[in-house]
């Protein structure tokens, strides 16, 4: 169903002679900008500053921290030949700024004045991805958001990270509607070279989960690396302590399109629609009378002046994913009304002067009907996960131990199913008192959350 919807939506093409490479057409461009808007105007609320760095980095800043290059050596893209001259020195397209970003860091940061530094970047990243690719979810290029910051303290750097989430929900469950689990990763799964990850998953219809968005306390790892210190007040120097934050905008759009999408298309969030409201006259002599009105609509508004037949104008706008259409025609000219027609197919005739009232309380109900809860399944044994993942569901288990020494069990999981262990919850407290692992049968140490992932 996914691959229609993108179709019907016309959000990309995937015949570039590329594979893992995709065009965005511009419906899909024209909703990650608003995606990009929503989410920079938050991380500029918190102080956070736009960027741009190159898309090269040089082979040595990505050798330097040894446990971030072994994660990333197998998925770069090496440039190695320039015009006829093969290169000295190496170049790697980027698959994430750390390494980029961090040898400026020691330059700009001398003194405790100068923290925090707060930088973000609205970028693609480039990946040698080796498993099958799909659209959006899994591909060689996709374009995100990272932040970069830096701090005196530890707790800094901690709050950070829990601001960063608070960042993300506030886009990703209240504006874009959709629910997820906000976990620690385990020790074995964190980003290369953090000391802790903490990840945003959806639960995508065919039962896999998503990560669409992490954000990482680095430590002082990074910054000994690099030599990012400072005079401190005390007139010590030291090492900064680092965050970085990962916004997965394709993955987010896919979720959107996978999440909300039915048989007839897209179901756009509003804040995120292209078109909030289309304005459809449904006769030549209306269209005067269509303009007029959509002067009053105080949301994102396109009048359809096509030669379309009226059922195919619904139609567009409704696999387009926009929340709601104004249809006027001789009937609505004569009597000063309008008639909305939702997304949802609820249709209703007002007073012209009611219009904009009845579209904003339409428009919120729309919204709050795209949210629907994570299907998640308590499990204690093998059996009952398999049937849980056979549901499509996430499962809910005790589980011995998320630091190295759990890596075993997962192992057994991660063979008998192919699914994932991905962490414990960090929004809501669980307590595994009185469970047991659902692999070993030891005292659980943890609440985490299993399924098969993409």
């Amino acid at each position: 169903m996914y691959d229609e919807l993108l179709e019907k939506g016309d959000v990309v093409d995937i015949r570039y002679p590329a594979k893992g490479f995709i065009v965005v057409k511009p419906w899909g461009m024209r909703i990650i900008k608003h995606l990009y808007r929503e989410f920079e105007d938050l991380l500029e609320e918190d102080g956070h500053h736009p960027v741009h760095f190159p898309a090269v980095i040089p082979e040595d800043n990505l050798r330097k921290e040894g446990e971030h290059f072994k994660g990333f050596e197998s998925e770069v893209f090496w440039i190695t030949r320039a015009g006829l001259k093969e290169l000295q020195k190496k170049l790697i397209l980027r698959p994430t700024s750390e390494t980029a970003i961090y040898p400026m860091f020691a330059l700009w940061i001398k003194g405790h004045s100068d923290l925090p530094v707060k930088v973000y970047l609205s970028e693609a990243v480039w990946r040698y991805e080796t498993k099958a690719t799909r659209p959006l979810i899994r591909g060689r290029e996709f374009l995100w958001i990272e932040t970069h910051d830096a701090f005196r303290t530890h707790e800094d750097a901690h709050a950070q990270v829990l601001k960063d989430l608070e960042i993300a929900t506030k886009v990703i469950k209240e504006l874009l509607k959709l629910d997820f689990i906000m976990v620690r990763r385990p020790d074995w799964d964190r980003f290369a070279g953090a000391e802790y990850t903490y990840a945003i998953d959806v639960l995508l219809p065919d039962g896999k989960v998503l990560q669409i968005a992490t954000t990482h306390n680095l430590g002082q790892k990074f910054a000994k690396v690099f030599d990012i210190k400072f005079m401190d007040k005390d007139e010590q120097e030291k090492y900064v302590h680092q965050t970085c934050f990962g916004i997965g905008i394709y993955r987010i759009l896919a979720s959107i399109i996978y999440i909300h999408g039915d048989e007839v298309g897209l179901r756009l969030p509003s804040a995120v629609a292209p078109v909030q409201v289309a304005v459809i006259p449904v006769k030549p002599e209306a269209e005067e009378y269509a303009k007029e009105i959509s002067k009053d609509i105080p949301y994102r508004t396109e009048v359809d002046l096509s030669q379309k037949s009226p059922g195919n104008k619904f139609f567009y706008w409704d696999k387009k994913g926009v929340p709601a259409k104004v249809v006027v025609g001789p009937k609505e000219m004569q009597e000063g009304t309008v008639t909305i027609s939702m997304r949802t197919g609820e249709k209703i005739t007002v007073p012209r002067e009611k219009m904009v009232q009845v579209l904003s309380e339409k428009i919120k109900e729309y919204d709050e009907g795209l949210f629907k809860p994570i299907a998640i399944k308590d499990v204690s044994s093998l059996d009952e996960l398999e049937q849980a993942i056979k549901e499509k569901k996430v499962a809910r288990a005790g589980f011995c131990s998320i630091s190295e020494e759990g890596k075993q069990c997962y192992q057994v999981i991660k063979e008998k199913f192919n699914a994932e262990v991905r962490g414990e919850r960090i929004d809501i407290q669980e307590s595994p008192e009185g469970m047991k692992c659902l692999v070993c049968g030891k005292e659980a140490k943890h609440v985490v959350y299993i399924a098969k992932q993409y």
